[in-house]
């Protein structure tokens, strides 16, 4: 019986960085059946643990332009796209390019193109300057004709890149991202003291890149009041960003540098949640999905979210407390207060089994990704 050959997919992104979207595509590579599907990236940058990554699985890296030189960019996906061994599948994840991209592909011949809505634009769309509103129609324009398929990571994000009538169009999905459970299970005893945090401390986390989407300045000043509020209160958040500086200068400003621990990335999220976090802060201006929201509920934290965070993220909705980004920092940290200190409504283990029976997990969303990519074959 002659053996098939992989189905060749192309993920056209912007940078191969730490991030929740990274992040998930890296554990996706991890566990998709790598001798049914293989996969290049064409992307203008990959970290080193990225690097380290597509070397030992055998994956594709192709080095593209800067995505702001979008001309360049173009037509080097172009170049790639019919100099290279044919593609089955190309999967773009651009929030502001993909109808452009998917055209190329589609001149290529590429039959399967997946447009990729990571984010819900809703909130922040109306501060937008006019040139970059319409330019933005045009490209969802381009992307509804030349895209075979599209998935989000969040209803409101297929409404944002689909257009509000998304449901009625069979092309368009919703694709939960699956998390990997397994480190959920793991011990994660002495982080606490590891990281200096006494056993009395109330540790509040974050993650989440030091970018204006996380909205680290209001973070700051709601843990300024909460500080009042529970004395014994730390903070630990993961993250980093051109705006890391501006926001540690404010929180020594402030007189609570000392308060706040901040490491710039981990491939050990999973147990810092679970061993050093008492609750978790997400004050976000807007998201996709908000993936760390997830990964809190399955370490069985109690979640302060902004009400802008797609409730598609709500899997354990006893841990889930939404609040108003238009309420003042006070009320943020007076709820957050007065809740934290109450018993857990859920026990961990509870939290985590019903994450693992969810659409959340890293064996539902592969299966589902498989199923995808092998439509038009």
């Amino acid at each position: 019986m002659a053996v098939r050959n992989p189905i060749r997919v192309l993920h056209v992104h912007s940078d191969l960085h730490w991030g929740g979207v990274e992040q998930w595509l890296l554990q996706v590579s991890r566990s998709i059946d790598r001798s049914s599907f293989q996969f290049d990236f064409f992307a203008a940058s990959a970290d080193p643990v990225w690097q380290s990554a597509i070397e030992s699985m055998g994956l594709g890296s192709i080095a593209s332009p800067r995505p702001r030189q979008l001309v360049r960019y173009a037509m080097s996906l172009r170049r790639t796209l019919h100099q290279r061994p044919r593609y089955d599948v190309i999967h773009s994840h651009f929030l502001d390019h993909s109808g452009l991209l998917l055209r190329e592909a589609a001149r290529a011949g590429v039959p399967l193109r997946i447009a990729h809505s990571h984010v819900d634009t809703a909130p922040i769309f109306p501060t937008m300057g006019i040139p970059w509103r319409a330019y933005f129609r045009i490209q969802n324009r381009l992307l509804r004709r030349y895209a075979t398929r599209g998935i989000a990571a969040s209803s409101a994000a297929a409404a944002s890149m689909f257009g509000h009538e998304w449901k009625t169009d069979r092309r368009w999905s919703v694709l939960h991202y699956g998390i990997d459970l397994d480190p959920f299970n793991r011990p994660a005893q002495h982080i606490r003291s590891e990281l200096g945090f006494r056993s009395e401390d109330i540790i509040f986390g974050h993650v989440g890149r030091f970018v204006e989407q996380k909205n680290h300045r209001f973070l700051v000043d709601v843990v300024e009041r909460l500080i009042r509020l529970v004395p014994r209160a730390k903070f630990l958040w993961i993250g980093e960003g051109h705006l890391q500086p501006t926001i540690e200068e404010r929180l020594r400003a402030l007189g609570i540098r000392d308060r706040v621990t901040i490491l710039s990335r981990c491939s050990n999220v999973p147990a810092l949640m679970r061993g050093a976090m008492d609750a978790f802060l997400f004050p976000s201006k807007y998201e996709g999905l908000g993936i760390a929201v997830v990964e809190a509920q399955a370490a069985g934290l109690p979640c302060f979210l902004a009400d802008r965070v797609p409730t598609d993220a709500d899997v354990v909705h006893p841990l889930v407390q939404r609040l108003s980004l238009l309420e003042s920092p006070e009320h943020w940290a007076s709820t957050i207060a007065r809740t934290v200190q109450q018993n857990r409504p859920v026990s961990a283990r509870e939290a985590l089994e019903a994450v693992r029976r969810s659409s959340f997990n890293m064996e539902s969303s592969v299966r589902r990704l498989e199923e995808l990519y092998r439509e038009r074959l």
